[in-house]
Formats: C-alpha cells, sequence, structure tokens
C-alpha cells in the first residue's frame, strides 16, 4: 500500500464519549487506507483498537500537569519519533490530528513532519478553542492559541470541522483559504444498534414526561442549568397539577452544578457506558441537547448527543443551527432562545402534538439517523475526499 494513514490523537480517560468516536472513525478510515493509530495515552488504562495498527505514547507517568511545556516537549518528541517510524517505509502519509491546541512544541511537531516532504495533515476542530478556553478560565491556554496557532496554517493541508461556522473561524485563525475546509458533522455508529434497541412501545398521552440530558462532563454550554431552572418554573406555575415533569441526567457533574442533584424531579445516573445508555434512553420522550453554545460563541453546532438520540428514536430539543437537520423536521424542536418562564409547557404542548399527528415519529428518527447522521457515511466521504485530493487510488 502506498498511502499510510496515522491517526494521532491525546487519550484522556475522562472522555469515553471521545474515545468511543475515534474507535468508530479508525474502523472506516482502515477500508480506505493502511491505518495506524498513536494514542497519546495521559492517564486510565491503555486503549485497545483491534484490528487496527497500533503504537501507545504512554505518558501515564511523565508528569502531572499534561499542560506543562516539558509535558508538551516530551509529549510531541515521542510522537514524532513513532511516526517517523511508521512513515519510514511507505511513499506518501496522511497525518490526521485531533486538535491538541497551540503551543512551540506542536508548531514545531508540525514543522518537522512537513520537512518529510511527503505529508498530507489534516487537523480535526470540533470547538472555537479560544472561546471555550476563556469561558473555562484558562487564560493561560488562550495565551498559548493566540501566539501559535497563526503560524499552523503554514504546515496543515486540510482542517476537518463539524460546521461551516467553525470552519470560518478556523480558517481566519490559520490564515488559510475556505477551500482548505472540510465540513464533517458527526455522526452515529449503526453496528451495534439493532430495531430491539429503540424505544416504540411508550406511545400515547401520559400524565409525566420524561426529559433525558446526557454528557461526558456537563459544562456551562449544555444549558444544563437553564433546563432545571426552567423545570422549577413550571412547577411554581403548576403546583397543583397532576401532570408531572421528571429529569434524567447521565454524565459527570461538576461543582458548579451541584445544587441540581437536590431538586426532587432530578434522576442522576451518573457517567453511562454504552450498553447501559440504550437502557437509559429507553424511558426518556424526550432529548435535550445543547441549550446554551452561545456561551462560547457558537449558533452552530452538531452535538453528538443529539445524533444519540435520533438514532434511538427519541423526539429531541435544541437551540443551535445543525446543518443535518432540516428546518421543517417535525421530530425535533428548534427554539433558538430558551425563555425558561414558559419553555417546559412549549415542551410539553410540542410533544402532545407530535404524538398525535406524528404516530410514526420513533421510526422516522431512525430511519434520519440512518440515511443523514451514519458515521460511516460520513467518514467515507471524507476519505473519498482525501484520496481524490492525493490523486491516489486505494490499491
Amino acid at each position: 500500500m502506498e498511502v499510510s494513514f496515522i491517526y494521532f490523537y491525546i487519550h484522556n480517560s475522562d472522555y469515553p464519549s471521545i474515545q468511543s468516536k475515534v474507535h468508530d472513525q479508525l474502523k472506516v478510515f482502515n477500508k480506505f487506507f493502511d491505518v495506524y493509530v498513536i494514542p497519546a495515552v495521559i492517564n486510565g488504562a491503555l486503549p485497545s483498537f483491534p484490528g487496527i495498527k497500533t503504537k501507545i505514547v504512554d505518558m501515564r507517568n511523565v508528569y502531572r500537569n499534561q499542560y506543562l511545556p516539558k509535558y508538551r516537549k516530551v509529549l510531541f518528541s515521542k510522537v514524532l519519533e513513532e511516526i517517523t517510524q511508521t512513515a519510514r517505509d511507505s511513499k506518501f502519509n496522511v497525518i490526521y490530528i485531533r486538535y491538541p491546541l497551540a503551543d512551540w512544541y506542536f508548531l514545531n511537531f508540525l514543522k518537522n513532519i512537513n520537512d518529510t516532504g511527503k505529508a498530507y495533515v489534516v487537523i480535526e476542530h470540533n470547538t472555537k478553542e479560544i472561546s471555550q478556553l476563556l469561558l473555562q478560565r484558562k487564560l493561560f491556554h488562550v495565551l498559548s492559541e493566540v501566539m501559535f496557532k497563526h503560524h499552523l496554517g503554514k504546515f496543515v493541508d486540510l482542517i476537518v470541522t463539524p460546521t461551516m461556522e467553525i470552519g470560518r473561524y478556523e480558517a481566519m485563525l490559520y490564515s488559510l483559504n475556505l477551500k482548505n475546509i472540510y465540513v464533517m458533522g458527526n455522526g452515529v455508529n449503526f453496528a451495534e444498534s439493532n430495531l430491539s434497541d429503540i424505544r416504540t412501545n411508550n406511545r400515547g398521552i401520559k400524565k409525566e414526561l420524561t426529559l433525558c440530558m446526557v454528557a461526558t462532563i456537563f459544562e456551562k454550554w449544555h444549558g444544563l442549568d437553564i433546563l432545571v431552572n426552567s423545570i422549577d418554573k413550571y412547577y411554581q406555575k403548576h403546583y397543583s397539577q397532576n401532570f408531572k415533569i421528571k429529569l434524567n441526567i447521565a454524565g459527570n457533574i461538576p461543582k458548579f452544578f451541584k445544587f441540581i442533584l437536590e431538586k426532587n424531579f432530578v434522576n442522576y445516573f451518573g457517567p453511562l457506558r454504552r450498553e447501559q445508555l440504550v437502557q437509559f434512553y429507553k424511558v426518556c420522550d424526550i432529548g435535550i441537547s445543547s441549550l446554551a453554545l452561545y456561551r462560547k460563541g457558537l449558533k452552530e453546532a452538531s452535538p453528538l448527543k443529539s445524533r444519540e438520540y435520533a438514532k434511538y428514536g427519541i423526539p429531541f430539543v435544541y437551540s443551535y443551527k445543525d446543518p443535518d437537520i432540516p428546518p421543517n423536521f417535525k421530530c425535533a424542536l428548534y427554539i433558538e432562545k430558551i425563555e425558561p418562564y414558559n419553555f417546559v409547557e412549549r415542551l410539553v404542548s410540542w410533544h402532545r402534538n407530535l404524538l398525535i399527528e406524528e404516530n410514526e415519529c420513533f421510526l422516522k428518527l431512525v430511519k434520519f439517523a440512518n440515511e443523514t447522521l451514519s458515521l460511516e457515511y460520513k467518514v467515507s466521504n471524507l476519505s473519498k475526499y482525501i484520496l481524490s485530493k492525493l490523486s491516489i487510488e486505494k490499491c
């Protein structure tokens, strides 16, 4: 095989959904390229990628702080060594990188790859990093991004982003043309699901509505506080009504959201594995996607949680522009601005009408996800695009 595909990312066990996404992407890339994965493992157990060539860079016992300059120096030095060894016997290499934040060491890492003269470098971005870092008050990282990111464009051939909004943002910071941007929204893996996973037996008007919200770690842009405030206001206005609202939450909740667990309408399940999430989804009436992405400067998004809801036939609500969801799609409710005083009433009314008008909505969602949101379809198209740019066909 003339083209090797080297996938590098930082493996953090605190974010299992990212690891699942990487694993699913690799299985599709492996159909088009000779794939090697190089995870730089910073904590937890060493990952396994059956059927895919793996070269692990174990950083667990190097330094405690992964953002220290000396840590980053060792990390990129080790990764570069592995990439150099892997690429030695290949005539050409695609280097695919999940963006690890900019600093001198990452810049120098890209320069060294560029100096080989036989690499096509792709970087995947999933957010506006500077806006997110400001919200998280990581000011040192903001400064590093500002100082070094604009130098990276000289060594990058393609940037993959989930939305064009993020694509335009990255093109500006990298000083790249929009032709160097490839938009690929998040997708879901259908290989591990079947119709028995889909909740089709909870139809009908009820006197109780179960909302569900999922995240690896709940951040301010997910809007969990807005949702809880809205349910609080609903009960303040309708305390004598028999119609109940329940909120099921799965994921890690940071200290600033701990007050939410004291609410009597909240059921907290903690972080769940994939097979546990299937059971979690079966009792949900409405899935809640991100409600406050404006807090990190985003109007467009492609959250994985929305795709998971669709995959399991759960109608969902969202408050951002999603390039994959048509504006007239009845099984998903778009609300541009959440008003806590009437948000829950809108959900109740929408869901009731949905059950009456769209009796087959659950299966329609699954069909929509299968045809539009499939990860295999999205990554296959990206692979073909990269091959077309290289003018090389898979042997």
